[in-house]
């Protein structure tokens, strides 16, 4: 049979699990249809049938130990399968020209997060690198290749240390309604590591992994920080990409007035990163 875990489940003392779902669904036998509007929702295999009278119609455990609303869900007193052991190797790109401001407070919280559960954080504050725009000549799409790109700086070392981590984390302050100046280059010299995009050999050196945008701003989402959204998702479509989580905080003045519904949703932001898909 499939179970279904919400992808923020966490161990709770004597190794058990908190498995729920925030909305609803339907376990069978050889299958699970599962309905989510919001949140991405992973399932894996298991080899237990006798978990199966655990989850239906079970009472309601939910994410860092908040009721949220009806489920269905258990906690199952068995050893946790190997696949939820698994460690990650992150990479955070942050984009912001400024230290310590808005978008590395809460970047720092997600690494955190992370670390705490056993992941590896490669950060890379890119405004201490030297990475220069594109040039359009489109000689680095003859081939996937990170050495392919005629223009020698240091974007190739970030793409490379993309190509060996597990997930990836772009974080950029809002500028002008999309990523700043200094984070742009790395996303427009992505094209060297894709290749035969629009058909059907269409491939990517970072093709499969989890991707994750990150971003703060000091108005409203709506009007106003949607934009980049779009951009980062046809970015992931283009990369071969999955994205496993959108960390939006609006309404963003100083580093000390993130409140803790920052904080949370950097956490949760943190375990859509590293869910399993």
């Amino acid at each position: 049979m499939l179970h279904l875990l919400l992808s923020g489940a966490r161990r709770e003392s004597g190794g058990h699990y908190i498995l729920a779902c925030l909305y609803s669904f339907r376990g069978i036998f050889n299958g699970l249809e599962a309905h989510d509007t919001e949140k991405s929702i992973c399932w894996k295999p298991m080899t237990q049938p006798d978990l199966l009278p655990h989850l239906a119609d079970s009472p309601l455990y939910l994410y860092n130990s908040k009721l949220l609303t009806s489920c269905a869900g258990a906690l199952i007193p068995n050893e946790s399968p190997d696949w939820l052991e698994d460690e990650m190797k992150v990479i955070t790109i942050l984009g912001s020209p400024k230290i310590n401001g808005n978008t590395e407070t809460v970047l720092e919280w997600v690494e955190a997060e992370l670390k705490n559960h056993g992941h590896e954080i490669d950060r890379v504050n890119v405004n201490q690198y030297d990475l220069d725009g594109c040039v359009e000549c489109f000689l680095c799409r003859e081939s996937a290749e990170l050495e392919g790109c005629v223009v020698k700086d240091d974007v190739d070392r970030i793409l490379t240390r993309m190509v060996e981590s597990d997930a990836i984390v772009l974080a950029s302050p809002l500028f002008c309604w999309g990523f700043t100046a200094q984070i742009k280059p790395i996303i427009d010299r992505s094209v060297c590591m894709v290749e035969g995009y629009g058909g059907e050999k269409h491939t990517s050196l970072i093709e499969g992994k989890n991707i994750g945008l990150l971003v703060t701003c000091g108005g409203p989402i709506e009007g106003n920080a949607d934009i980049i959204q779009t951009v980062f998702e046809r970015y992931a479509k283009y990369t071969r990409t999955h994205v496993a989580g959108k960390c939006i905080i609006p309404g963003c003045t100083t580093p000390d007035e993130l409140g803790d519904d920052a904080k949370e949703k950097a956490k949760m932001f943190a375990s859509e990163i590293v869910a399993q898909v």
